[in-house]
């Protein structure tokens, strides 16, 4: 099943109540306000990412998990790849055009090939060589392309991940609450903007007791690609867990158009397609 197809329109009763009891803040454990104030959202032109995008992305995290995409590994032909090894057919992803915009950093060089521009935001290498020539060492880490969305913005024809900016101090604030000693960068990476207000509920249920209330809230999300369903007679939900601002888990169903990348501090990804295939387009907002 594709990750859009997981989504569909949330149930306006949880999110109206939600607005009502914003006015009841006192008896909420988390009251009902931004705890980090939102910057900028981008939202304007969401649309459905096409299937070929959502299947390279999940692809992509099965490549992941399954550790092909670390040093030493993903040179041998996989059945699941129609043959090819797993680094070489992430870099026949990689548009011949691909860029980074807005590269504050100037990290990704002219003078180079797409794969080697590509290289150079994704992987740890000296910044030399050709890509075949160090694939095999390489660990290339690929959690912010492979984040799946239910809409994306449409950039012209590139389908990039739409996102919501808050401060950057507000950004690490956010991911320290998660923190206890993992990789602080794949909590940025799992951070996501969750626009409008909504009840945020102690399981994956309708009648589960509501802890918090929030408006345009950036949380982390241990597993942002896992969804919890639950229908009845007259609704359906996609619940999301989530850690809220004082440290407790709590899960939340936002319509899909209400689910953003976190920017500030992360970046974009954006995809087009060529002959029904994904491609990675471009890397927007990078940089050193």
């Amino acid at each position: 099943m594709s990750v859009f197809s997981l989504w569909r329109s949330v149930p306006l009763p949880d999110k109206l109540c939600s607005t009502f009891l914003t006015t009841m803040a006192f008896a909420m454990p988390v009251h009902a306000e931004n705890i980090y104030p939102l910057l900028h959202v981008d939202r304007s032109t969401l649309v459905e990412p096409p299937t070929a995008i959502v299947h390279f992305q999940a692809t992509l995290r099965h490549l992941q998990n399954d550790g092909a995409l670390d040093a030493g590994s993903g040179m041998s032909p996989r059945p699941d790849l129609d043959g090819m090894a797993a680094k070489p057919w992430l870099l026949h992803h990689v548009a011949p055009d691909f860029s980074c915009l807005r590269d504050f950093g100037g990290t990704c060089r002219a003078d180079v090939s797409a794969q080697m521009r590509f290289l150079d935001m994704f992987s740890d290498h000296p910044h030399q060589n050709e890509p075949m020539d160090i694939l095999p060492d390489l660990r290339i880490e690929t959690t912010e392309i492979a984040t799946g969305h239910a809409m994306y913005s449409k950039v012209e024809d590139m389908f990039c991940s739409p996102h919501a900016i808050f401060s950057g101090r507000d950004m690490i604030e956010a991911a320290l609450i998660a923190w206890s000693g993992d990789d602080l960068l794949l909590i940025l990476d799992r951070l996501r903007a969750v626009m409008g207000s909504y009840n945020y509920r102690s399981a994956p249920q309708i009648s589960a007791p509501i802890l918090a209330t929030l408006r345009d809230a950036v949380l982390y999300m241990p597993d942002p690609w896992t969804v919890t369903e639950e229908a009845d007679a007259s609704s359906s939900y996609r619940w999301h867990e989530v850690m809220l601002p004082d440290g407790r888990r709590a899960y939340v169903a936002p319509a899909a158009g209400d689910l953003l990348d976190a920017g500030g501090l992360s970046s974009r990804i954006c995809f087009d397609l060529k002959d029904g295939t994904a491609r990675i387009r471009a890397h927007i907002g990078g940089g050193d």
